[in-house]
């Protein structure tokens, strides 16, 4: 766990739901406590998760000609070194928004291999348009500024991908306005307490103290 964890335990347990964290994780949090009692079946589903797209991105990149001896020890690498095995299981946001930047990646691998290889026709297959807004829709809603991480990688598909731009900024606009809809209108409509809207709109914000200390 870490402080953040403290946090959402507070704001589930009591009532006091603010969006200055993910809400959608929060919901989930809400629920593994009241379906199990602890955090374990929320730990337990992100471990399966992480699981599923590390395999999915190593299929992917066999369409880009790397072998599975070389991209699945970097998988078990994922699983096997501690830092990156115990972030898991960690009770946090970016857990789950990890897991979803990577199904995009392991989507997008597969799609790039497939103009490589000769066999795109300019079109997304049902299952890789499903994924892949599943993950643009996890990146923006497991973090408050996530969705200009996704807006970035849904301009670098545009350029790789001729014949799907226009899905592909069908799909970024639908998934940014739901994002935003959901922050700046639906939120405060149920009670949830809006944060500042620095949260909302810069992509990093965590480094004030290097600021203070260069000038």
């Amino acid at each position: 766990m870490s402080v953040d964890s403290v946090v959402y335990t507070w704001q589930v347990s009591t009532g006091h739901w603010r969006s200055d964290h993910s809400v959608l994780y929060n919901a989930l949090v809400w629920l593994t406590l009241h379906i199990t009692g602890d955090f374990s079946a929320l730990t337990l589903l992100q471990t399966i998760a992480m699981s599923a797209v590390l395999a999915h991105a190593c299929a992917g990149l066999r369409t880009l000609g790397v072998r599975g001896r070389w991209s699945a020890p970097a998988a078990v690498a994922c699983a096997a070194t501690p830092p990156l095995g115990s972030f898991v299981v960690f009770v946090w946001k970016d857990v789950p928004f990890t897991i979803c930047a990577v199904l995009v990646f392991a989507v997008s691998v597969r799609l790039i291999g497939r103009r490589t290889n000769g066999a795109w026709n300019g079109r997304l297959r049902r299952s890789e348009l499903m994924l892949l807004c599943a993950g643009l829709l996890g990146v923006d809603l497991f973090r408050n500024n996530g969705f200009p991480v996704s807006v970035i990688a849904s301009l670098a598909l545009l350029l790789a991908l001729p014949g799907a731009r226009l899905l592909i900024a069908g799909l970024a606009a639908a998934t940014t306005t739901l994002t935003l809809l959901l922050a700046l209108v639906i939120y405060p409509a149920v009670g949830i307490e809006q944060p500042s809207k620095a949260f909302l709109y810069n992509l990093h914000y965590a480094d004030l103290a290097v600021t203070y200390a260069r000038t």
